[in-house]
Formats: structure tokens, sequence, C-alpha cells
């Protein structure tokens, strides 16, 4: 390979590098000889390291004084519905109360409205009509 360096030409010889004689297979095990024992931790937790974890959360909570509303509102859920099926079951609950309770507010604007176009018409075809009141 050649290298121009100004107005000269210099000759670069690329290092050869040696081929792997071991098998490639072979490697692979013993990598993964290593990954599997460097993955393991064999540390024994204290005693009490559950309670002082508690205790832990207990002063982190309680350092944040008052916990905001919608933490309260999420907490009552929480407790109200620990299973999905019943909150499933209360949404749903929910969303036809309001679907029913909107098409009855639907349907009396409608009827109202019907009957002030009804009036409309017979007050266009008979201007004289007195107005209903």
């Amino acid at each position: 390979m050649q290298v121009r360096h100004g107005t000269r030409v210099l000759a670069v010889q690329r290092p050869r590098l040696p081929m792997n004689s071991e098998d490639p297979i072979e490697i692979g095990k013993r990598l993964n000889q290593l990954l599997r024992l460097d993955g393991r931790v064999d540390a024994k937790l204290q005693p009490d390291f559950q309670k002082r974890v508690w205790q832990r959360i207990v002063r982190a909570e309680a350092a944040n004084g008052q916990p905001s509303f919608w933490r309260s509102v999420g907490f009552a859920i929480e407790h109200l519905f620990p299973r999905p099926s019943a909150a499933y079951a209360y949404i749903l609950l929910l969303l036809l109360t309001g679907l029913t309770a909107g098409w009855m507010q639907a349907r009396e604007k409608s009827e109202r409205l019907n009957a002030q176009l009804g009036h409309r018409y017979v007050q266009s075809v008979d201007p004289y009509q007195n107005p209903l009141h």
C-alpha cells in the first residue's frame, strides 16, 4: 500500500494478523461459562433487610407530608378494587349510567325542539294565531 505524504510516496505494509488457531466453538463455550459465572451473586441479605426497606419507604412518605389528592384517589381505587374484574365491572357500570343519562337528556331536548318547531310552523302558516306560552 502506498501513501502520499507531501511530495514523497511512502510504502506502508499492513501488519499481518495471525490466524486464530482455536476452535470458535470452544471459545464460545468458555465465554458462556465466564458469563454464567459473572452473572451470579452469592451475597446473603441481612436478616432485617426487608424491615429496613419498609422503614425507609415510610420515612420517605412521611417526609413528603400529606399525599396529594390524586395519590389518595389512587390508593382508594386500589383498595376498593383489588381485582381487575371488579374494576372493569365498575367502569362498565359508570359508562352505562353515563350513556343512559345522556340518552334521556338528548331525548328530552329533542322532544322540546320538535314542539318548538311545530309551534313555529303553525305560526308561519297562520300568522294571526296567538303564540303559546
